[in-house]
């Protein structure tokens, strides 16, 4: 099964694999911050839902 959202998605449940995008909009880039940083948990809920492995993906170089 897929499951594609955002890290309240995942809340409450658990995956084989995780695949992460760090994802930074013109939103973020205004002062808002990634979305990562809007709560201290956010990463660790992001992380701790996966069981066997956790992926990044994120681009190379600048925005």
């Amino acid at each position: 099964m897929v499951t594609v959202g955002t890290v309240h998605t995942l809340q409450g449940m658990e995956r084989h694999l995780v695949v992460f995008s760090p994802t930074i909009t013109f939103a973020s880039l205004n002062g808002s911050g990634p979305f990562f940083d809007r709560g201290v948990y956010m990463l660790n809920v992001a992380v701790s839902r996966a069981k066997n492995a956790f992926a990044v993906i994120r681009r190379h170089g600048p925005v």
